[in-house]
């Protein structure tokens, strides 16, 4: 019984874990969308700046390039 517990209180971790990350990708890249939109319009040059596997992409504008 006791393994059963443990083993769907690590499930659930997972999950809610899960749910916050795809949350914070989903804000970041709605972000970007505007930051890059923005750039675009004041005919910026737009930089999105990769990160590793578990960091999340950020975009950055450069005027007049």
């Amino acid at each position: 019984m006791k393994n059963k517990v443990v083993l769907l209180a690590a499930i659930l971790l997972i999950v809610v874990a899960a749910v916050i990350r795809f949350n914070q990708i989903q804000e970041n890249h709605e972000a970007n969308k505007v930051i890059a939109e923005n750039c675009i319009d004041n005919e910026g040059t737009v930089i999105i700046q990769e990160g590793l596997f578990f960091t999340l992409t950020s975009v950055t504008c450069e005027e007049g390039l």
